[in-house]
Order: structure tokens, then C-alpha cells, then sequence
């Protein structure tokens, strides 16, 4: 009986040990696992930091290239495009029963030819 007792014995320490060991290496795989989260998650916010930063840039760029200002400065300086001069503006009337147009607003073309008109600033 006594060697009975004693085999139960070592196999209830056994069973203690390898209980014991899975806890521990779980415990050390939930470690591991928690600081490469750690990193992803610093990396990642790394990533975002520098996507908006680019958004904001982009953002920027945007609303240089849209700005009404901007745009009249190009035209005048990279395009030599010019305003049309009075005297070479013809005002047409459009009568939206006769026409697909929805309404009657004036239009402006300018004259072929007209002083100080590029060929690329008919409107």
C-alpha cells in the first residue's frame, strides 16, 4: 500500500509540474504576444502621424491649386493669358425656349483677333 502512495504521490507532483510548466509557458507566450502587440501598435501609430501629415500637405496643395488667386496668377504669368479688354467683348442673349439652356443668362465670347487676346482665352 505504501508503494501505491507512493506512486499516486509522484504522479499528483507530476501532474502539479506539468500544470505548473503550461501556466508558465503561457503566461511567457501572453508576455511575448503583448510586447510585439506593443510594437505593431507604435509602428502603426507611426504610420498614421505620417499619413496625416501627407494628407495636410496634400490638403494644402489642394487648396493652392483651387484658389481663385492662384489660378489668375498662373494663367496671367505661366499661361500669358489676358483679361479681354472692354470693346472686345460681345454679350449674347440666349432664349432658353429656343435653346437646351435652362436659363437666360448672358454669355461673353471674345472677338477673333482682338488686341491683347491670346487665342486660348475665349471664354
Amino acid at each position: 500500500m505504501k508503494i501505491e502512495k507512493k506512486k499516486q504521490t509522484k504522479k499528483h507532483y507530476l501532474l502539479v509540474f506539468i500544470g505548473g510548466l503550461l501556466i508558465f509557458l503561457f503566461y511567457v507566450w501572453e508576455c511575448a504576444e503583448v510586447i510585439t502587440l506593443s510594437y505593431r501598435i507604435g509602428e502603426l501609430k507611426r504610420e498614421l502621424i505620417s499619413l496625416e501629415n501627407k494628407n495636410r500637405h496634400l490638403k494644402a496643395n489642394l487648396h493652392q491649386y483651387t484658389n481663385l488667386a492662384n489660378i489668375d496668377k498662373i494663367a496671367r504669368e505661366e499661361k500669358n493669358m489676358v483679361f479681354p479688354q472692354r470693346e472686345n467683348i460681345l454679350f449674347l442673349e440666349v432664349n432658353s425656349k429656343e435653346s437646351r439652356i435652362s436659363s437666360n443668362k448672358g454669355f461673353f465670347i471674345v472677338r477673333e483677333g482682338a488686341k491683347g487676346a491670346s487665342q486660348d482665352s475665349h471664354y
